[in-house]
């Protein structure tokens, strides 16, 4: 088989953003202006050749006649001449120009042109060869086709790890294209460098990067190594050889029931930071389900909602019902920055939901129809599953919420569902303040985290209007979703479809600003049964709708990866603008029923969409996972969309019996895909060593929810929980990750600090490793790094190249200080019975450091200041050393723990100790035989000792004036008289014995 090969290229830029101010006001995102004539040279001649312009800050960027021309733009004060006050001229601007040409060398110039993606953005231009004036559109995709033979240019905007945008440009290799054909020279570069596999070239005013090639075989998944060849100034590419572009297909991680004897479905799926996920539905099961000391642990009515958390190791960490005394079914789940979970749905119960003091806490009732539920509820729980509020919402009649979306700029909740309900639903300013049909209207309510109503409202027309999906985009502005049997109350005028399309329904998608007025609503829809089941937005404003649909008509555009229904029911993905315009939507299905009921985004915007299908055709990919149905009545899929709607590939999930996806989640921290939803299949769903690896019942009679991670992209991530939240410059950690996938060999990870904000804008690389599988690496912050508490840390790849998430927690980084210690003394050499005192001198001991003393290696217990006093020949003997070390409580403190230099005390015995001021007489000195001691007053106590410190006499003074000692029976030698007095005096004096 033929296969494509495909080479993509991201081109940074650098310019000297402080100096360069432009004259050009950047559109608010990256994109390609169409040359409608309003290009002219600096001799104001038109640049026919030119087919798109770049506005950006400092610089523009041309494209056109298989050239690439970078122009910077540097604008500045010229230099005044006169010696006149500022106040009596008006300073002159001086603007500078360098231009730098890519050409491809040997390129048709006139290659076929197609556009693709066109922005909201336009400018209308009028000049004197344009008097009438003339609309240039805008795109974020344009392809230059057969620019060399069967060889394609593709040129896009996209968005870097730090969301900022970057031209991006890839060559698609076609059968018997061959990439040796493609040459880019480059002209007007100071200076070329190829270093590692990146092109660099330099100007006076920026740079342009040319970053390592990336190269892959479409059809097989195959990557090829390839590499830049820099010779003068003629930039190729050197590959392997090949048959083929580099996507991957999933590869199922794991998969597990969750459930017992009775119906179990997964409703919601989502993941936190940490690498953490939880799942919602709906159990009539009273096992398996609550772990012990849960918020419920046993089931309460005939249906109870339920919550567990897993593990990043796919451990259970609890589980819990959620119900009152009737039904409760759970729609959906949404989790917060901080790991907390909402979940809403539809209930019968009128007890066990509401909290004392919540927006409503009273169940209002419902009617008989047994189509929705009776009262609408919102809940909220902790990361560890404990309910923290809980709400009714809704009137007398039925109600139920579908969806509920977590805004992170806003910290707020986005509500929608469907009513039946007159009263109690719209606030008093909202769009609609009173229901159209008392068939089924839908809600739009917005919440506060504390469960606060902020606003809600109606939307619908005169029939039945169903399913209010929520987003929003980053300027919070709500888009809805649904279907609606309506041909009024919902489309706006100018909409994209103003009519309803015919059938039984009609699929809509509308925007709201931010307090709930209606900015734009359109139907989406053909002559059969349309309907919406997930929505979901983009970093561009770009919105995304699937669902079903029978029509037969208005759902695919040109170019589409399937123009045309497969059979009764299909699936259908769609692409929109933030104005409402269509740009782009495709069929998916094949010859029986297939269902699209949830979406999510990566962070290329590549489209994930789950359901299920009956269908044996046209569903699956060559390669996937499973390319076969299962059995059954439908088996789930799952499929990969890019951005311009082309299948990247497609897989079958299922076994013997049923199974459908309802809710999926991509987690950009591990590149896992998250399927949930239920099945009836005893095979086929759970891998070995799974938290539950078999159907508890043994049979299809019933259903199962289940958990299932397939991983979808080769990314790094790092380990979580992240627990280093605070790092010291200079000093080495270990900083853990995991891969999704083995990276290729010669794979280069580089750890990566960001700025004191938390921005990666000027990252710092602060570890690398060649590896290719899951370990450490080690990194140290940088010496110098500000000090700050919000710094992050991210890790890339080289190949193939990926960024991860960040840690999560913002990271406090501490200058690295070393403690010292020096230890002083009152003295060091005296005579017995004297005082010596020891001083800890420190710095960088912090506010309360820990000092040990240390005599002679050993600690003395009981002292923790920096001061140490003893007596000699009681507490200090000759020779003893004194040391102390010091533990800093510095955080940062670099060893926390240092000794000081040790101090040798010499006492000295042949040292008088003068103590007291009437010292006794002592005589005669020397003697042989009697010693007299005249002035010790009585009771004190008269020792000698000799010149070791050996006791060899001791008496207690008598009244008498003079004392006697007979000496005569001492050797002869040194020794010292001790006399302590009965205050505490002491006298120390010494004699000799001849």
């Amino acid at each position: 088989m033929k296969k494509l090969l495909h080479l993509a290229l991201l081109t940074s830029l650098s310019a000297s953003a402080k100096e360069a101010l432009s004259t050009f006001k950047s559109n608010s995102e990256l994109l390609f202006i169409e040359n409608k004539g309003q290009i002219v040279d600096e001799y104001g001649q038109h640049r026919d050749d030119i087919d798109f312009k770049i506005v950006s800050t400092g610089m523009n960027i041309f494209i056109g006649g298989a050239q690439l021309h970078y122009q910077w733009i540097k604008e500045s004060i010229a230099t005044q001449a006169n010696d006149l006050p500022p106040r009596f001229y008006a300073p002159e601007s001086k603007t500078d120009f360098y231009r730098l040409d890519v050409t491809l060398l040997g390129a048709n110039p006139n290659a076929e042109l197609i556009k693709e993606e066109e922005s909201g953005y336009y400018e209308n231009i009028y000049s004197s060869s344009i008097p009438n004036g003339i609309t240039a559109h805008s795109y974020q995709r344009i392809v230059y086709k057969n620019v060399y033979p069967n060889i394609d240019w593709v040129l896009y905007v996209s968005s870097n790890a730090d969301t900022h945008k970057c031209l991006k440009y890839d060559f698609d290799v076609h059968p018997g294209g061959k990439a040796s054909d493609i040459k880019l020279r480059y002209d007007g570069a100071s200076k070329l460098d190829l270093s590692e596999n990146v092109m660099t070239a330099m100007t006076p005013f920026g740079t342009v990067k040319e970053n390592q090639p990336y190269s892959y075989v479409l059809e097989t998944g195959e990557k090829v190594p390839s590499s830049f060849d820099l010779t003068d100034n003629i930039l190729s590419f050197e590959l392997n050889n090949h048959q083929g572009t580099l996507v991957i297909d999933p590869v199922l991680e794991w998969g597990t029931y969750y459930g017992a004897s009775g119906y179990d479905v997964g409703m919601g799926i989502v993941a936190d930071d940490q690498g953490n996920y939880f799942m919602s539905g709906t159990s009539s099961s009273s096992s398996n389900i609550a772990t012990v000391g849960s918020f419920q642990t046993s089931i309460s009515g005939g249906y109870d909602g339920f919550i567990t958390k897993f593990n990043s190791s796919n451990q259970r960490l609890w589980g819990t019902y959620f119900g009152g005394t009737a039904n409760e079914f759970v729609r959906s789940m949404a989790c917060d920055l901080n790991a907390n979970l909402y979940v809403a749905g539809g209930t019968n119960s009128s007890s066990g939901i509401a909290t004392p003091g919540s927006y409503q806490s009273t169940f209002k009732g419902g009617s008989a129809l047994a189509s929705i539920y009776d009262e609408a509820f919102i809940v909220k729980f902790d990361s560890a599953g404990k309910r923290v509020w809980g709400t009714y919402f809704g009137g007398t009649d039925d109600d139920e919420a579908a969806s509920i979306f977590y805004d992170k700029k806003t910290n707020s909740l986005l509500v929608g569902g469907t009513t039946i309900s007159s009263t109690d639903i719209a606030t008093s300013n909202a769009f609609q303040v009173t229901i159209s049909n008392y068939n089924y209207d839908n809600f739009i309510l917005k919440m506060d985290t504390a469960g606060v109503r902020q606003w809600s409202t109606y939307y619908g027309g005169a029939a039945a209007d169903k399913y209010a999906l929520t987003t929003c985009d980053t300027n919070g502005y709500i888009y809805v979703a649904g279907y609606t049997a309506s041909t009024n109350g919902i489309a706006t005028i100018g909409a994209f479809q103003a009519t309803n399309g015919g059938g039984l329904s009609d699929a809509f998608l509308s925007k709201f600003t931010p307090l709930g007025g209606l900015i734009w609503g359109t139907y989406l829809g053909g002559t059969g049964a349309d309907e919406a089941y997930a929505l979901k937005s983009d970093d561009s404003g770009n919105i995304y709708i699937a669902g079903p649909t029978s029509s037969n008509n208005n759902i695919s555009t040109n170019g589409a990866n399937q123009a045309i229904s497969g059979g009764a029911n299909d699936g259908y993905l769609m692409k929109f603008t933030s104005n409402g315009q269509k740009r782009w939507g495709t069929y998916y299905g094949g010859s029986n029923n297939d269902v699209l009921v949830s979406m999510d985004l990566d962070r290329n915007n590549n489209i994930f969409v789950g359901g299920y299908s009956a269908s044996l055709n046209n569903m699956t990919t060559s390669g996937a996972y499973q390319t076969s149905y299962g059995g059954g009545a439908d088996d789930a899929i799952l499929a990969k969309f890019d951005i311009v709607g082309q299948m990247k590939w497609a897989t079958y999930y299922g076994g013997n019996g049923y199974e459908g996806i309802v809710s999926l989640h991509y987690s950009e921290m591990t590149g896992q895909m998250l399927l949930t939803g239920n099945t009836s299949s005893t095979s086929g769903i759970a891998t070995s060593g799974s938290f539950q690896a078999t159907k508890v019942s043994g049979s299809t009679s019933d259903d199962d929810a289940y958990i299932a991670s397939f991983i979808v992209d080769t990314i790094v991530s790092l380990s979580k929980p992240y627990l280093d939240t605070v790092l010291c410059t200079g000093l080495p950690f270990n900083l853990s990750y995991k891969v999704s996938l083995p990276f290729n060999a010669g794979n280069i990870f580089v750890a990566q600090l960001s700025d004191v904000a938390g921005s990666f804008s000027t990252p710092v690389n602060i570890g690398t490793l060649t590896s290719g599988i899951s370990g450490s690496l080690t990194c140290t912050i940088p010496v110098g790094t500000l000090p700050g508490t919000a710094y992050r840390i991210r890790i890339l790849s080289s190949n193939p190249g990926s960024v991860s998430a960040d840690n999560g927690p913002n990271i406090s980084i501490y200058q690295s200080q070393k403690p010292t210690v020096s230890l002083a003394a009152s003295t060091l050499s005296t005579g017995p019975w004297n005082t010596i005192t020891f001083k800890a001198v420190t710095t960088n001991g912090g506010s309360n450091p820990t000092f040990v003393w240390y005599k002679n290696g050993n600690p003395i217990p009981g002292i923790n200041t920096d001061t140490y006093s003893g007596v000699t020949d009681i507490d200090f003997l000759t020779n003893d050393q004194i040391c102390v070390a010091v533990k800093s409580n510095l955080i940062c403190a670099s060893p926390d723990t240092v000794t000081s230099n040790c101090l040798t005390i010499n006492v000295d015995l042949h040292v008088d100790s003068i103590n007291s001021r009437n010292l006794p007489a002592i005589y005669p000195v020397p003697t042989s035989k009697m010693l007299f001691i005249t002035g010790a007053s009585s009771g004190s106590q008269i020792e000698i000792l000799d010149m070791v410190g050996k006791h060899v006499y001791s008496l207690i003074s008598s009244d008498l004036e003079t004392q006697q000692l007979d000496v005569s029976h001492f050797l002869v030698g040194t020794y010292v008289i001790r006399i302590t007095n009965i205050d505490g005096s002491r006298v120390v004096r010494k004699f000799v014995k001849d």
